[in-house]
C-alpha cells in the first residue's frame, strides 16, 4: 500500500461518532459472505435473536472472534468492543458506553451471553492525560467454558516491527476488512486525540485491492487485530480518520494498546488480571511452604511464598490449592481467592513483579487434630507453571499427647516413676512406662554435674515447644524460695542438637559459675492449652 508523503497536510482527526443510522466500515468490494463475522446480524433488538458464526468469513475461523461483544441496546447495538480479560473490555474514550448497558457475546454454544458494566477507567498516558482507550469492567466473569476467550495483545520490541503487518480491522455491524500497519503518529493540537499514541493505515480512495477498508461513523472502539498462527491478537481500537481528497487518501487511526500495557495492567489488577501478552517475557515463579508447626485446637496460620526469580513480571498468576484438613480462610494482599469446595481454593492475581514475592496466608480458627496439613498447589502464569506439594506438621498438644492414659492430668503419674505427666511431655518421656529413657538415652529430666568452677545443668527441650503451647524456662534462687528467671552473673545458656540427633529435641546446657552465689536451679514447665 502507498503511504502518504510526509509534510503535505494539516491533520485534524475526524472522530468516528455518528448518530444512527451509522455508515459502518467501508470495505472495498464488500461482500456480506466474506466481511461480516456473524450471520443474522445486524438486527434490532439484538436480544433475543440468534446470530451465528459466518463460516465464510475471510479471517477464518470466525469462532476465534467470539471475544468481540456488542451492546444489547435498542439504538447502539451496532458498536463492537473486545474482551481483554474475563472481566474487562477495551473501548474508545470519546464514545462512552451507557452505565446501565449490557454487553452481549456469542458463545461457543451458539447462544448470546449478557454481562452488565460495573465501572470504567480511561487509560492515561505518562503525563496522566486521558487517552482514547478506556477499560470497562464487567459485573461478572466471562467463563472460559462459554467458548468466549479474551484476546491477547501483540507486544513487539519496537513500533517498526509492526509496520507492514497485515491486520483484520473491525468496524460496526460486525464488519471487517483487511489492511496493513503503515506507521505511527502522535497528533498535535487536536483536542481529545493529541494525548494518544496511534498506529495508522492509509486507504486509497482512488482504487486498490478488494477487502481493503476505511473507518466510517460509528466504528469508534472497534478492535483491530494481527493474526498470529491463526489467533487474532489485538493491537488497538478504532479512533478516527483524516481525509485528504487531493491526495485520494484517508488516514485511519488505531489507539495503540501496546504503548500502554503497564497502565492497562494497573487498571485491571483490582480484579486479579493483567493484559495477556503474546510475548509475556521470562518469569520463574516458585512456591515454598514454611516449617512452622501448628497446634491442634488453637488458631493457626501458615504463609505460602511465591517468589518470581525471573527478569519479567509473571502476568496473570492463577493457582489451585488443595488443603487438608480444610482451612477457614485463604487470603493475601493482591490476591483474589475463592473457595470452590471444602479444602479447594482458586487464587489469582494480576501478576508477581520481577524479583518480587507474593504471599498467601492459610488460616484455621482452630487447627484440627491431625498429624499434618497437606498442601498441593497447581497453576501457572503467562510464562510458565507453578507447582508445590508440602506436608506441614501438626504438633500434639498436651491433651492429645496424654489421651488414653489412666490419669490424664498434668500432675498425674500413671507409670509411678515420680515424673508428672507434664514433665514427661516436656522432656520426652513416656507416661505409660517407668523404665523408658528420654532423648539422648538419658532420663527425661534435668541433670546436674560439676565441671571445674561451674555447676552444669542439662535437660532436653522440644524444638517446637512454643508451637505446642509449652513454656520451659530455668529459674534460680540463693535459697529455696524467691525464684527468679534472671540468670546469675556469668551464666551461659546454650542449646544444641543431641549427638546423635534426636528428631524434635535439643539439649539445653546451663553453665553457672560457683562464684555467682546461686545455690539452686529448677526448670519450670507450663502449658498454654
Amino acid at each position: 500500500m502507498n503511504r502518504l508523503p510526509p509534510g503535505l497536510w494539516f491533520v485534524c482527526l475526524v472522530p468516528l461518532v455518528f448518530v444512527l443510522p451509522a455508515e459502518a466500515l467501508q470495505v472495498r468490494g464488500f461482500s456480506q459472505n466474506l466481511h461480516r463475522r456473524l450471520l443474522s446480524f445486524p438486527g434490532a433488538p439484538v436480544y433475543p435473536q440468534s446470530p451465528a458464526s459466518n463460516p465464510s468469513f475471510f479471517a477464518s475461523p470466525a469462532d476465534a472472534f467470539h471475544g468481540i461483544g456488542w451492546p444489547a441496546h435498542a439504538t447502539d447495538w451496532t458498536r463492537q468492543m473486545a474482551l481483554i480479560s474475563p472481566r474487562h473490555i477495551i473501548y474508545a474514550t470519546h464514545y462512552p458506553l451507557g452505565a446501565d448497558w449490557q454487553i452481549a457475546f456469542l458463545g461457543g454454544d451458539g447462544n448470546q451471553h449478557l454481562f452488565g458494566l460495573s465501572g470504567h477507567s480511561p487509560v492515561v498516558n505518562d503525563l496522566w492525560q486521558w487517552t482514547d482507550l478506556t477499560v470497562y469492567t464487567l459485573d461478572a466473569e466471562v467463563d472460559e467454558s462459554l467458548g468466549i476467550q479474551p484476546f491477547r495483545v501483540l507486544n513487539l520490541p519496537a513500533e517498526g516491527d509492526y509496520v507492514n503487518l497485515p491486520m483484520v480491522v473491525f468496524g460496526s455491524f460486525v464488519t471487517a476488512g483487511g489492511m496493513t500497519v503503515d506507521g505511527f503518529d502522535t497528533l498535535v493540537n487536536d483536542p481529545g486525540f493529541d494525548t494518544t499514541r496511534f498506529a495508522y493505515f492509509d486507504y486509497d480512495t482512488g482504487g486498490g485491492t478488494a477487502g481493503e477498508c476505511s473507518y466510517r461513523g460509528g466504528d469508534s472502539g472497534a478492535p483491530a487485530f494481527v493474526m498470529v498462527e491463526g489467533e487474532p491478537v489485538l493491537i488497538g481500537t478504532a479512533s478516527g480518520r483524516d481525509d485528504f481528497p487531493a491526495l485520494q487518501k484517508e488516514r485511519n487511526y488505531i489507539a495503540f494498546m501496546p504503548a500502554y500495557l503497564a497502565k492497562l495492567d494497573a487498571l485491571m489488577e483490582p480484579q486479579g488480571y493483567h493484559v495477556r501478552r503474546v510475548n509475556p517475557g521470562s518469569a520463574a515463579v516458585g512456591a515454598a511452604a514454611p516449617t512452622w508447626t501448628l497446634v491442634p485446637g488453637q488458631a493457626g496460620a501458615v504463609s505460602l511464598s511465591f517468589p518470581n526469580a525471573g527478569p519479567s513480571d509473571a502476568h496473570n498468576t492463577k493457582i489451585g490449592i488443595t488443603i487438608s484438613p480444610a482451612p477457614d480462610s485463604v487470603s493475601g494482599a493482591g490476591w483474589i481467592c475463592e473457595e470452590e469446595a471444602a479444602g479447594q481454593w482458586t487464587c489469582r492475581r494480576g501478576g508477581i513483579a520481577a524479583s518480587g514475592v507474593a504471599e498467601l496466608s492459610i488460616g484455621w480458627n482452630a487447627v484440627p487434630d491431625a498429624s499434618a496439613v497437606a498442601i498441593a498447589v497447581v497453576g501457572g502464569h503467562d510464562s510458565g507453571a507453578v507447582e508445590m506439594d508440602a506436608a506441614l506438621p501438626i504438633a500434639q498438644g498436651f491433651d492429645a499427647w496424654i489421651a488414653g492414659a489412666s490419669d490424664v492430668s498434668a500432675e498425674g503419674d500413671p507409670d509411678h516413676d515420680g515424673l508428672a505427666n507434664l514433665l514427661e511431655f516436656a522432656f520426652g518421656g513416656d507416661p505409660m512406662s517407668a523404665t523408658a529413657v528420654g532423648p539422648g538415652g538419658r532420663a527425661p529430666r534435668p541433670a546436674m554435674e560439676m565441671e571445674a568452677e561451674d555447676f552444669v545443668v542439662k535437660y532436653p527441650r522440644r524444638t517446637d515447644a512454643a508451637a505446642r503451647g509449652l513454656s520451659v524456662v530455668p529459674e534460680f534462687s540463693g535459697a529455696l524460695g524467691g525464684w527468679s528467671m534472671a540468670s546469675p552473673p556469668g551464666t551461659v545458656e546454650d542449646a544444641a542438637p543431641f549427638e546423635p540427633v534426636v528428631a524434635g529435641f535439643e539439649e539445653v546446657t546451663l553453665r553457672i559459675p560457683v562464684s555467682s552465689g546461686a545455690r539452686y536451679v529448677r526448670v519450670r514447665v507450663s502449658v498454654g492449652d
